[in-house]
Protein backbone atom coordinates (compact mmCIF):
# COMPACT_ATOMS: atom_id res chain seq x y z
CA UNK A 1 0.00 0.00 0.00
CA UNK A 2 1.39 3.37 -0.96
CA UNK A 3 1.95 5.72 1.98
CA UNK A 4 1.84 9.49 1.78
CA UNK A 5 4.58 11.05 3.90
CA UNK A 6 3.76 13.15 7.04
CA UNK A 7 1.41 16.07 7.66
CA UNK A 8 -1.50 14.95 5.46
CA UNK A 9 -3.57 18.15 5.49
CA UNK A 10 -0.56 20.31 4.60
CA UNK A 11 0.34 17.87 1.85
CA UNK A 12 -3.24 17.93 0.47
CA UNK A 13 -3.22 21.74 0.45
CA UNK A 14 0.09 21.79 -1.41
CA UNK A 15 -1.12 19.26 -3.98
CA UNK A 16 -4.17 21.42 -4.65
CA UNK A 17 -2.00 24.53 -5.07
CA UNK A 18 0.20 22.63 -7.50
CA UNK A 19 -2.84 21.75 -9.62
CA UNK A 20 -2.56 18.02 -9.10
CA UNK A 21 -5.46 16.02 -10.43
CA UNK A 22 -6.25 18.77 -12.93
CA UNK A 23 -5.72 19.11 -16.67
CA UNK A 24 -5.96 16.69 -19.56
CA UNK A 25 -3.49 15.09 -21.94
CA UNK A 26 -0.03 16.61 -21.69
CA UNK A 27 -1.11 19.13 -19.01
CA UNK A 28 -2.55 16.59 -16.52
CA UNK A 29 -0.78 16.27 -13.17
CA UNK A 30 -1.37 13.03 -11.24
CA UNK A 31 -2.38 13.41 -7.60
CA UNK A 32 0.45 11.16 -6.43
CA UNK A 33 3.87 10.82 -8.04
CA UNK A 34 6.42 8.10 -7.50
CA UNK A 35 8.56 10.47 -5.40
CA UNK A 36 5.67 11.17 -3.02
CA UNK A 37 5.26 7.68 -1.66
CA UNK A 38 7.04 4.64 -0.34
CA UNK A 39 5.70 1.49 -1.92
CA UNK A 40 6.10 -2.24 -1.41
CA UNK A 41 6.00 -2.70 -5.17
CA UNK A 42 8.11 -1.30 -7.98
CA UNK A 43 7.28 2.14 -9.32
CA UNK A 44 7.82 3.44 -12.85
CA UNK A 45 7.98 6.78 -14.63
CA UNK A 46 7.41 6.15 -18.34
CA UNK A 47 6.76 8.47 -21.30
CA UNK A 48 3.28 8.18 -22.79
CA UNK A 49 2.84 8.12 -26.56
CA UNK A 50 -0.87 9.01 -26.32
CA UNK A 51 -0.53 11.86 -23.82
CA UNK A 52 2.94 13.17 -24.61
CA UNK A 53 3.87 13.26 -20.92
CA UNK A 54 5.48 11.07 -18.30
CA UNK A 55 3.19 8.68 -16.44
CA UNK A 56 3.61 8.01 -12.71
CA UNK A 57 2.94 4.32 -12.04
CA UNK A 58 3.11 2.68 -8.64
CA UNK A 59 3.45 -1.01 -9.56
CA UNK A 60 4.39 -3.40 -12.34
CA UNK A 61 0.70 -4.13 -12.85
CA UNK A 62 -0.07 -0.43 -13.30
CA UNK A 63 2.74 -0.31 -15.86
CA UNK A 64 1.10 -3.10 -17.84
CA UNK A 65 -2.34 -1.47 -17.78
CA UNK A 66 -0.90 1.91 -18.77
CA UNK A 67 1.10 0.59 -21.73
CA UNK A 68 -1.84 -1.50 -22.96
CA UNK A 69 -4.05 1.60 -22.84
CA UNK A 70 -1.30 3.65 -24.50
CA UNK A 71 -1.17 1.16 -27.39
CA UNK A 72 -4.93 0.85 -27.81
CA UNK A 73 -6.54 3.21 -30.35
CA UNK A 74 -9.64 3.08 -28.16
CA UNK A 75 -8.21 5.64 -25.73
CA UNK A 76 -7.18 9.26 -26.37
CA UNK A 77 -6.23 10.22 -22.82
CA UNK A 78 -4.81 8.40 -19.80
CA UNK A 79 -4.92 10.00 -16.35
CA UNK A 80 -3.31 7.98 -13.60
CA UNK A 81 -3.62 8.47 -9.82
CA UNK A 82 -6.81 10.48 -10.35
CA UNK A 83 -8.14 12.04 -7.11
CA UNK A 84 -11.69 11.75 -5.82
CA UNK A 85 -11.61 15.37 -4.73
CA UNK A 86 -14.80 15.44 -2.67
CA UNK A 87 -13.92 13.94 0.70
CA UNK A 88 -17.35 15.01 1.92
CA UNK A 89 -18.89 12.72 -0.69
CA UNK A 90 -16.59 9.77 -0.03
CA UNK A 91 -17.16 10.19 3.71
CA UNK A 92 -20.92 10.13 3.13
CA UNK A 93 -20.61 7.06 0.91
CA UNK A 94 -18.51 5.26 3.51
CA UNK A 95 -21.14 5.99 6.16
CA UNK A 96 -23.92 4.70 3.91
CA UNK A 97 -21.91 1.55 3.16
CA UNK A 98 -21.16 1.02 6.84
CA UNK A 99 -17.39 1.07 6.44
CA UNK A 100 -14.61 3.24 7.87
CA UNK A 101 -13.34 5.92 5.53
CA UNK A 102 -9.65 5.31 4.72
CA UNK A 103 -7.22 7.51 6.64
CA UNK A 104 -3.61 8.43 6.11
CA UNK A 105 -1.30 6.14 8.10
CA UNK A 106 -0.67 7.18 11.70
CA UNK A 107 -3.17 10.05 11.52
CA UNK A 108 -6.84 10.85 12.01
CA UNK A 109 -7.05 12.57 8.60
CA UNK A 110 -9.36 11.05 6.01
CA UNK A 111 -7.66 10.31 2.70
CA UNK A 112 -8.25 11.93 -0.64
CA UNK A 113 -8.96 8.68 -2.45
CA UNK A 114 -7.58 8.03 -5.91
CA UNK A 115 -8.51 5.88 -8.89
CA UNK A 116 -5.59 4.23 -10.63
CA UNK A 117 -6.71 5.23 -14.14
CA UNK A 118 -9.29 7.52 -15.67
CA UNK A 119 -9.38 6.83 -19.42
CA UNK A 120 -11.01 8.88 -22.17
CA UNK A 121 -12.34 6.90 -25.11
CA UNK A 122 -11.97 7.93 -28.76
CA UNK A 123 -14.82 8.85 -31.08
CA UNK A 124 -17.22 11.75 -31.61
CA UNK A 125 -18.82 11.18 -28.20
CA UNK A 126 -15.86 10.83 -25.87
CA UNK A 127 -16.66 9.05 -22.64
CA UNK A 128 -14.74 8.52 -19.42
CA UNK A 129 -14.14 5.12 -17.84
CA UNK A 130 -12.49 4.41 -14.48
CA UNK A 131 -10.14 1.48 -13.86
CA UNK A 132 -8.77 0.23 -10.55
CA UNK A 133 -5.75 -2.06 -10.58
CA UNK A 134 -5.11 -4.71 -7.94
CA UNK A 135 -3.21 -7.98 -7.77
CA UNK A 136 -5.46 -10.97 -7.26
CA UNK A 137 -3.77 -11.76 -3.94
CA UNK A 138 -4.83 -8.33 -2.59
CA UNK A 139 -8.48 -9.25 -2.99
CA UNK A 140 -8.28 -11.70 -0.10
CA UNK A 141 -8.11 -8.69 2.23
CA UNK A 142 -11.55 -7.54 3.40
CA UNK A 143 -10.39 -3.95 3.92
CA UNK A 144 -9.15 -3.78 0.32
CA UNK A 145 -12.56 -4.95 -0.89
CA UNK A 146 -14.26 -2.27 1.19
CA UNK A 147 -12.12 0.46 -0.35
CA UNK A 148 -12.80 -0.86 -3.85
CA UNK A 149 -16.54 -0.84 -3.17
CA UNK A 150 -16.30 2.77 -2.00
CA UNK A 151 -14.45 3.73 -5.17
CA UNK A 152 -16.87 1.80 -7.36
CA UNK A 153 -19.90 3.52 -5.84
CA UNK A 154 -18.28 6.94 -6.22
CA UNK A 155 -18.01 6.49 -9.97
CA UNK A 156 -21.35 4.76 -10.38
CA UNK A 157 -23.11 7.74 -8.83
CA UNK A 158 -21.46 9.88 -11.52
CA UNK A 159 -22.56 7.60 -14.34
CA UNK A 160 -18.97 6.54 -15.02
CA UNK A 161 -18.21 2.91 -15.84
CA UNK A 162 -15.83 1.45 -13.25
CA UNK A 163 -13.92 -1.80 -13.60
CA UNK A 164 -11.40 -3.70 -11.53
CA UNK A 165 -8.39 -5.13 -13.37
CA UNK A 166 -6.12 -7.84 -11.97
CA UNK A 167 -3.16 -9.62 -13.54
CA UNK A 168 -5.55 -12.40 -14.57
CA UNK A 169 -7.33 -10.00 -16.93
CA UNK A 170 -4.18 -9.30 -18.96
CA UNK A 171 -3.35 -11.89 -21.65
CA UNK A 172 0.36 -12.58 -21.26
CA UNK A 173 0.96 -13.06 -24.99
CA UNK A 174 -0.58 -9.65 -25.69
CA UNK A 175 1.45 -8.01 -22.92
CA UNK A 176 4.72 -9.52 -24.20
CA UNK A 177 3.97 -8.20 -27.67
CA UNK A 178 3.03 -4.73 -26.45
CA UNK A 179 6.17 -4.55 -24.32
CA UNK A 180 8.33 -5.58 -27.28
CA UNK A 181 6.65 -3.01 -29.52
CA UNK A 182 6.91 -0.27 -26.89
CA UNK A 183 10.69 -0.57 -26.81
CA UNK A 184 10.71 0.62 -30.43
CA UNK A 185 8.53 3.68 -29.98
CA UNK A 186 10.34 6.90 -30.82
CA UNK A 187 9.58 10.24 -32.39
CA UNK A 188 12.87 10.47 -34.29
CA UNK A 189 11.94 9.02 -37.70
CA UNK A 190 11.05 11.35 -40.54
CA UNK A 191 8.02 10.74 -42.77
CA UNK A 192 10.14 9.94 -45.81
CA UNK A 193 11.97 7.11 -44.06
CA UNK A 194 8.69 5.70 -42.77
CA UNK A 195 7.23 5.76 -46.30
CA UNK A 196 10.30 4.04 -47.73
CA UNK A 197 10.16 1.40 -45.02
CA UNK A 198 6.45 0.74 -45.57
CA UNK A 199 7.07 0.45 -49.32
CA UNK A 200 9.73 -2.19 -48.67
CA UNK A 201 7.25 -4.19 -46.61
CA UNK A 202 5.11 -4.66 -49.71
CA UNK A 203 7.70 -7.11 -51.02
CA UNK A 204 7.66 -9.28 -47.90
CA UNK A 205 7.20 -13.02 -48.50
CA UNK A 206 4.75 -15.06 -46.44
CA UNK A 207 7.40 -17.49 -45.17
CA UNK A 208 10.02 -14.80 -44.53
CA UNK A 209 10.92 -14.18 -40.89
CA UNK A 210 11.02 -10.69 -39.45
CA UNK A 211 14.76 -11.08 -38.93
CA UNK A 212 15.27 -11.91 -42.63
CA UNK A 213 12.97 -9.07 -43.68
CA UNK A 214 14.70 -6.50 -41.49
CA UNK A 215 18.18 -7.47 -42.74
CA UNK A 216 17.00 -7.13 -46.34
CA UNK A 217 15.39 -3.73 -45.71
CA UNK A 218 18.45 -2.43 -43.86
CA UNK A 219 20.63 -3.31 -46.85
CA UNK A 220 18.26 -1.71 -49.36
CA UNK A 221 17.70 1.49 -47.36
CA UNK A 222 21.32 1.58 -46.16
CA UNK A 223 20.34 2.04 -42.52
CA UNK A 224 22.20 0.76 -39.48
CA UNK A 225 21.75 -2.84 -38.26
CA UNK A 226 18.83 -3.12 -35.83
CA UNK A 227 17.14 0.07 -37.03
CA UNK A 228 14.60 -1.78 -39.20
CA UNK A 229 13.26 -3.56 -36.12
CA UNK A 230 12.83 -0.25 -34.32
CA UNK A 231 11.06 1.39 -37.27
CA UNK A 232 8.77 -1.63 -37.63
CA UNK A 233 7.74 -1.53 -33.97
CA UNK A 234 7.30 2.24 -34.15
CA UNK A 235 4.92 1.92 -37.12
CA UNK A 236 2.91 -0.87 -35.49
CA UNK A 237 2.56 1.20 -32.30
CA UNK A 238 1.29 4.14 -34.35
CA UNK A 239 -1.14 1.77 -36.15
CA UNK A 240 0.35 2.77 -39.48
CA UNK A 241 0.86 -0.92 -40.13
CA UNK A 242 -1.04 -3.69 -38.39
CA UNK A 243 -0.29 -7.10 -36.95
CA UNK A 244 -2.23 -9.72 -35.01
CA UNK A 245 -1.44 -8.61 -31.46
CA UNK A 246 -2.28 -12.11 -30.19
CA UNK A 247 0.33 -13.74 -32.44
CA UNK A 248 3.86 -14.29 -31.19
CA UNK A 249 5.88 -11.25 -32.21
CA UNK A 250 9.64 -11.75 -32.31
CA UNK A 251 12.39 -11.83 -34.90
CA UNK A 252 11.73 -15.52 -35.64
CA UNK A 253 8.05 -14.92 -36.51
CA UNK A 254 7.04 -15.23 -40.15
CA UNK A 255 5.08 -12.63 -42.08
CA UNK A 256 2.12 -15.00 -42.47
CA UNK A 257 2.03 -15.82 -38.75
CA UNK A 258 1.75 -12.21 -37.59
CA UNK A 259 -1.00 -11.22 -40.04
CA UNK A 260 0.84 -8.16 -41.37
CA UNK A 261 -1.44 -5.57 -42.99
CA UNK A 262 -0.21 -2.45 -44.73
CA UNK A 263 -2.13 0.84 -44.93
CA UNK A 264 -4.51 1.44 -47.81
CA UNK A 265 -3.75 4.61 -49.74
CA UNK A 266 -5.77 7.50 -48.29
CA UNK A 267 -6.64 5.58 -45.13
CA UNK A 268 -6.01 7.46 -41.87
CA UNK A 269 -4.18 5.85 -38.96
CA UNK A 270 -7.23 6.20 -36.74
CA UNK A 271 -9.60 4.50 -39.16
CA UNK A 272 -7.03 1.79 -39.90
CA UNK A 273 -6.93 0.98 -36.17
Amino acid sequence: MAKVRSDPEARIARYIREGRGLGEGRSYKPWIGIRDISSKGRSHAVPGFTTGREHQLLSDLELKVCLLADFSPRFVDIREQFPLFSRIETQSLAKRLGIKHPRYPRSSVDMVLTTDFLLTTAGPHKTIVARSVKYQSDLADERTLEKLELEKRYWQERGVQWQLITELDIPQDVWRNVYWLRRGVTESFNDDLERQFTYQLEGAKADETLRELFIRIERRLKITPGQASIIFRHLVWKHTIHVDIHAKLDLAATISSIGLKLPVEGESHASAA
